[in-house]
């Protein structure tokens, strides 16, 4: 193995570990404001921060570049809404669980809209995973308005994944300041709209955003494009989906949030099936099943 492939697999580790302790410190700062009022301060730092990148190394703002980036942070900021809501009724940890559930919605929408191969193991994975997430949302005790806005903001993650394929060869400097200028503006928009205008800059909501805008939103966004380059979507994936877990073990160790032997049952079957979801095309048994079942799709986005 390379030492760039193992230094971006110790990189991606790094960022789920990351990002599970994000949705903790998210919830809180939620807790104490509201969810898009979060939303716009977090992003608005962002923006400038890579604003301020880009003009430094004095990126170019090409037409393509500008359009991808405004059109994945039209749908990003849906599932960054809708992802601050879920955390906002419901525990963080049961929270990531619901929303890596794009896992398994991926395999068909690529295949109904980008015509991508459709694996048994990525059907079988899918399945499991949605028997995973039934098992969990049968358990009454931390059942929530949070686990509708998880599965919501899971079906928007596959979408906005799918658009990030599509404009994944522009200069991210671009796309990402774009990307984060609109999730900023729609959350000002929808916070004003949705009467969720509790702004404020106490310490305890002004430095979670701080902290999400430069290592989550920024530093963590620039390792993943160089990560990237450097390993397969597979791995990638793989590595992408312990975020939920690790929101779990910091729920335990720094939030006192207490494991119920019946939730980690379903949360080990949500990653079992994730696993075989994002590992389906690696598996020797695959075949196109598809072609056997239905005569191939449209590609509804076709090529610029």
């Amino acid at each position: 193995m390379k030492t760039q492939t193992k230094f971006a697999m110790g990189m991606m580790f790094s960022v789920s570990a990351w990002f599970g302790l994000q949705a903790w410190l998210t919830q809180s700062a939620i807790h104490a404001s509201s969810a898009l009022a979060f939303n716009t301060l977090r992003f608005i730092i962002a923006a400038l921060v890579l604003g301020g990148i880009c003009l430094v190394t004095r990126a170019r703002f090409t037409k393509r570049a500008v359009r991808g980036g405004a059109i994945i942070g039209l749908f990003f900021s849906i599932t960054i809404g809708l992802e601050s809501q879920a955390l906002a009724y419901g525990a963080a940890g049961r929270v990531t669980f619901f929303i890596s559930l794009f896992v398994a919605f991926m395999p068909f929408l690529a295949y109904f809209v980008r015509s991508e191969k459709l694996y048994p193991a990525a059907i079988v994975g899918s399945v499991i995973m949605l028997l995973g997430a039934q098992q969990l949302l049968g358990l009454q005790h931390d059942g929530s308005a949070g686990d509708v806005y998880g599965i919501l903001c899971a079906a928007a993650s596959a979408v906005t994944l799918l658009l990030v394929r599509r404009y994944a060869g522009e200069d991210w400097r671009v796309s990402c300041f774009v990307n984060v200028t609109v999730i900023a503006i729609v959350s000002l928009a929808g916070s004003v709209m949705t009467e969720q205008t509790q702004f404020s800059l106490q310490i305890n909501v002004l430095l979670p955003a701080i902290i999400s805008a430069l290592i989550g939103s920024v530093g963590c966004t620039i390792m993943m494009m160089w990560c990237g380059r450097h390993l397969s979507s597979a791995v990638l994936g793989v590595l992408t989906f312990l975020e939920a877990p690790f929101s779990v073990i910091w729920g335990v160790i720094l939030y006192q949030d207490a494991l119920v032997p019946s939730s980690l049952l379903a949360y080990l079957v949500i990653g079992i099936g994730a696993f075989l979801a994002l590992t389906a095309g690696m598996l020797s048994f695959n075949i196109r099943l598809v072609d056997r079942l239905v005569p191939a799709p449209v590609n509804t986005l076709g090529a610029d």
